[in-house]
């Protein structure tokens, strides 16, 4: 009886060890298998990755030469896209700021359109009649009524195309105003300093 009791304890001995090497070989090879790639339909996630990158890149700037130049009052600025024909475009500003805040209260900036016609435009603060238009007041009784082309909560637009005959008339002045009418019926005038805009013309 000892000698079975014997021969049964070295078989289990036997088993038990042949069953833990299985065991510690499948555990091995299931850590060092490659697991599969998570795809999206047929694309791997890395190359989504790369793709939603290059999508969020900003288009690079174009490389633009710009100069700027102060005539008095007005300040006009040129720039020219770089290999680029045409030439450069230039515009003029006259602003009037609030002296405390430093914010424009009013702006007219003189350029060209598409079809390079010299084109005015304003810009106003809100609040104001949009049917009355903007008043431009070259003297006692020679006014320019223009329509506001657009009015939200933070500015009101006008423009005009100025013709041969505006343009003579507005070079001569050294100061002219505009006006424009708040929803109170109050007059609200801009009394514009013109000096320069003789240069002005002279580089449009």
């Amino acid at each position: 009886m000892r000698r079975y009791g014997l021969i049964a304890l070295l078989l289990a001995v036997v088993v038990l060890g042949a069953a833990g090497f299985f065991l510690a070989t499948r555990a091995d090879a299931d850590l060092g298998a490659e697991k599969p790639e998570a795809r999206l339909p047929g694309v791997s996630l890395v190359a989504a990755a790369d793709g939603a990158l290059a999508a969020n890149k900003a288009p690079a700037a174009k490389e633009t030469n710009s100069e700027s130049v102060t005539y008095d009052r007005w300040t006009v600025n040129c720039r020219a896209e770089a290999g680029k024909a045409g030439g450069k475009k230039c515009s003029a500003t006259n602003r009037i700021v609030d002296q405390k805040t430093g914010k424009s209260l009013f702006v007219w900036v003189i350029g060209k359109d598409s079809q390079n016609n010299l084109v005015s435009y304003f810009q106003t603060p809100t609040g104001v009649l949009i049917g009355d238009g903007l008043t431009l007041i070259l003297g006692e009784d020679e006014n320019y009524k223009i329509d506001f082309r657009s009015c939200d909560n933070r500015r009101c637009e006008a423009t005009i195309r100025m013709s041969g005959t505006l343009i003579e008339k507005i070079v001569e002045l050294d100061k002219l105003s505009v006006k424009i009418v708040s929803t109170t019926g109050y007059n609200l005038v801009f009394n514009i300093d013109n000096g320069g805009i003789r240069d002005v013309f002279r580089v449009l």
